[in-house]
Parts: structure tokens; sequence; C-alpha cells
């Protein structure tokens, strides 16, 4: 009987350490899809603000971002200037 017993309670130990895991790993994906989601929207700011001819320094002050981000940014989109595929961009960053 109390083998029976101990059997159930690790049965019930793995199957909530599985569910918390599998909670902990939805979280991190989310936070993770997030991330990349803010990344391109970012990029595709800064795209359309290099086609209306704008310069680092107004983007930068316009985004609210620090201007090594911006350099990174523009700098690499460039290469894809003047149509900026910015998937591609941000697969390349």
């Amino acid at each position: 009987m109390k083998y029976l017993q101990k059997w159930e309670e690790l049965v019930y130990a793995k199957d909530e350490g599985r569910e918390e895991g599998k909670a902990e790993g939805l979280t991190v994906g989310i936070m993770k899809g997030r991330a990349e989601g803010e990344k391109v929207q970012l990029i595709k700011q800064i795209c359309k603000k290099l086609k209306k001819g704008k310069t680092l320094d107004m983007i930068a002050e316009e985004l609210e971002e620090d201007l090594t981000v911006i350099e990174k940014i523009c700098t690499e989109a460039q290469k894809y200037a003047p149509d900026f595929d910015c998937e591609q961009l941000y697969a390349e960053l």
C-alpha cells in the first residue's frame, strides 16, 4: 500500500512539473515573440523615416531610441535602399 501511495505521489509531482514547464515555456515564447515584434516594428519605422530623407539624429529623437541602435539599423538598411525590405533586414540583423 505504501509503495502504491508513493508511486501516486511521484506521478502527481511529475505531472505538476510538466505543467509548470509548459507554462514557463509558453511565457518565454510569448516574451521572445513580443521582443521580435517590437524589433520588426522599429525597423519598419526607421525605414519609413529613411524614405522621407530624415537624418539619423532626427530618427533617433523622434523614435526616442539610442543613436547607436538607429545607426546600426540604418547602416544595414542602406543595403536595401530605396525599397527597404524590412523582413530581410530583420533577418540580417
